[in-house]
């Protein structure tokens, strides 16, 4: 018998860490909320609150998205780095992905990825702006940009 459409999506457990995210919570969750409701069989969004002084963790518990979302409160800030590295530690789903509390990426772009994922294709998908086919692009200047890949380059 052939799999249904909606049991070949995955699930998927997506983190955001936020530090002083609370005006850009509502329209990032919204948007995840919308896209992780046809990506993914099941899904979770766990919003990591990196020490906020504002009403990061409030806005996303308050947040009315169509799939759960679960707070993860660090009382002092840790940075970016330890907060996805607790919300992949505590995520439910075998498949998990992480973006920014801006929501800077189409997370459509997650479909083949997923689907990669889920038959075997890959163990691993990494996305970045600088890829070849990347359409993304913040608009850096040239000295940003050098500057950047000069950075990651001393690493």
């Amino acid at each position: 018998m052939a799999r249904s459409q909606l049991s070949m999506k995955p699930s998927l457990s997506l983190v955001i860490p936020a530090f002083n995210e609370a005006g850009r919570l509502p329209r990032t969750l919204a948007r995840c909320g919308e896209a992780l409701a046809t990506l993914a069989h099941e899904a979770e969004i766990l919003v990591v609150d990196d020490g906020s002084t504002d009403a990061t963790s409030d806005v996303a518990r308050e947040a009315d998205v169509p799939v759960p979302i679960r707070v993860l409160r660090q009382e002092v800030n840790r940075g970016k780095g330890a907060a996805v590295a607790r919300g992949v530690a505590e995520a439910r789903h075998s498949l998990i992905a992480f973006t920014d509390a801006d929501c800077p990426y189409d997370l459509q772009a997650l479909a083949p990825v997923l689907e990669s994922l889920e038959q075997g294709g890959t163990d691993v998908a990494i996305g970045a702006r600088d890829l070849p086919g990347s359409e993304t692009s913040r608009g850096y200047g040239p000295l940003r940009y050098v500057s950047g890949k000069l950075f990651s380059f001393l690493k």
